[in-house]
């Protein structure tokens, strides 16, 4: 069951939202929001804070997609959606990762008959978008007082700790791809759109989708951040092991791209069939992105040296 926070100094009340005011608040939620995300993961001091995926750029990636999901929407059933709707479009985006506390992990890794120590970044999932959706409202509160009005009501901050509970994704063994199991027939529209938009790379920018692998890749080992700082000092096996694991994840991002194909279908279940064929008509890159990935993993096999892969996956070396 989907855990709920309680916005207790947001009101039950349905406000109307003129084109002006909706292009005011959107403004600045957007501005402090990425002004947020800036401050906390690009420009913090602490390097293992700076985040190559969870910043401004994966966050107005989500505000693209989920914009270009309910204008498909709208285009083939007009009058779908309010201005509210429109401005929860720009909220739950802008929110939905405010908050990425994480941890350490080490773990054991055996490679060509030795063992190697492999430090990854263990998020705090689900208490993140808790956490997101707390500081949304908070936003959302400060709206409500600036303006002397009810803009945002109990019943938003509730879809908000919901949309943001949908996002967060389980790991299919089988298809070899991420699923998002608070997902169901029975989620709202907006919160549908949040969760795929999210996800949606692979399906509907190709490009972003390459880019974002690799961003994601570099957040989440710590080991080989700290590795490349001085590479030339690490052994030939430890090198080794380090290019094996850029390999492994790059060809991973295949089998991603498929396995998100897969599930389209069923992530739709709960729209109409109108809405349906709307979506599934933004959801076609699917091979162009498996193609791409495909292509980007037969080029860095034949890539040799650790520095040179490393740099191909955006990382930054010493000169």
């Amino acid at each position: 069951m989907v855990e709920r926070i309680e916005a207790t100094r947001l009101q039950k009340e349905t406000p109307d939202i003129s084109e002006e005011l909706l292009q005011e608040v959107s403004e600045r939620l957007k501005t402090r929001g990425l002004n947020l995300l800036r401050e906390r993961f690009e420009t913090t001091p602490r390097e293992q804070d700076r985040l190559p995926f969870h910043n401004v750029a994966h966050t107005e990636g989500v505000m693209r997609r989920m914009k270009a999901l309910l204008d498909a929407i709208e285009a083939a059933i007009p009058r779908t959606f309010t201005n509210k709707d429109r401005l929860m479009a720009v909220a739950l985006p802008v929110g939905h990762d405010l908050v990425q506390a994480w941890k350490s992990k080490s773990q054991e890794e055996r490679f060509e008959g030795k063992n190697f120590k492999k430090v990854v970044r263990e998020r705090a999932t689900v208490q993140n978008e808790k956490d997101s959706a707390r500081e949304l409202i908070e936003f959302m509160i400060v709206e409500n007082q600036r303006l002397g009005r009810v803009l945002f009501t109990e019943d938003d901050g509730k879809l908000a700790n919901q949309a943001f509970y949908a996002t967060v994704a389980s790991f299919d063994s089988k298809r070899k791809t991420v699923y998002q199991p608070a997902l169901s027939e029975d989620s709202p529209i907006l919160v549908r759109a949040l969760a795929l938009a999210d996800v949606g790379a692979a399906g509907m920018e190709p490009d972003q989708y390459i880019q974002d692998g690799d961003n994601l890749f570099r957040e989440e080992n710590l080991d080989i951040l700290e590795a490349l700082k001085n590479p030339s000092r690490l052994a030939k096996s430890q090198r080794d092991y380090l290019r094996h694991r850029m390999l492994r994840w790059t060809e991973s991002q295949i089998d991603f791209a498929l396995g998100r194909k897969s599930l389209l279908d069923k992530e739709l279940e709960g729209l109409n069939e109108v809405q349906k064929e709307a979506v599934r008509g933004l959801f076609n890159a699917f091979d162009e992105s498996i193609k791409r990935a495909r292509e980007v993993y037969e080029r860095r096999k034949r890539i040799r040296k650790l520095e040179d892969i490393a740099k191909d996956m955006g990382y930054t070396l010493a000169a």
